[in-house]
C-alpha cells in the first residue's frame, strides 16, 4: 500500500474505528427500533463515512461493502423497506467485516482484501436485494 502517508492511514483507522463501533451498536438497537429515523440516520451516516474513508485509502472491498450497507439504510430511512431481524443480521455481518479495518496497517491491506473479498462478494448481492425491497434472502454462513 505504498503512496499512503502513514499519518493519513492512522486517521483512516481512527475514523473507521469510531464509525464501525457506532454501526455495530446501532444495528443491535435497530432490531428493537427498525423505523427510528434518528437511529437510521446515524447508521446511514456511519456507513457513508466508512465508505468515504476507505475510498481515500483505496480499499475497494470496504468501499463496496460500506456502499451496499448504506443503500439498505437509505432504503429503510425512506420507508422503502422495514428492517427485520434477518435484515439486521445481514447488516451486522457486513459491519463485522468493516470492524477489521481499524486494526489494519498499510502493509496488511492486500491480505485484508483477499481474506474478506469472498465474504463481501457473498454479502453484496444479498444486501443489494434487501435494499431493493425484495425478501430478505438467507445470508451466507458466518
Amino acid at each position: 500500500m505504498s503512496g499512503i502517508d502513514p499519518t493519513m492511514f492512522e486517521l483512516f483507522r481512527d475514523e473507521v474505528r469510531g464509525h464501525a463501533d457506532a454501526l455495530g451498536a446501532g444495528l443491535v438497537e435497530a432490531e428493537a427500533r427498525p423505523s427510528d429515523p434518528t437511529l437510521l440516520d446515524g447508521l446511514m451516516r456511519a456507513a457513508h463515512s466508512i465508505k468515504g474513508a476507505a475510498r481515500i485509502v483505496n480499499i475497494d472491498t470496504a468501499v463496496r461493502l460500506a456502499h451496499v450497507l448504506e443503500d439498505v439504510l437509505v432504503a429503510a430511512q425512506g420507508g422503502k423497506i422495514r428492517l427485520t431481524s434477518s435484515g439486521v443480521d445481514l447488516l451486522l455481518r457486513g459491519s463485522d467485516v468493516l470492524v477489521g479495518l481499524a486494526a489494519l496497517t498499510p502493509d496488511g491491506v492486500a491480505a485484508w482484501e483477499a481474506g474478506n473479498g469472498p465474504t463481501v462478494d457473498a454479502l453484496e448481492p444479498l444486501l443489494a436485494a434487501l435494499a431493493q425491497g425484495g425478501p430478505t434472502p438467507p445470508g451466507p454462513p458466518s
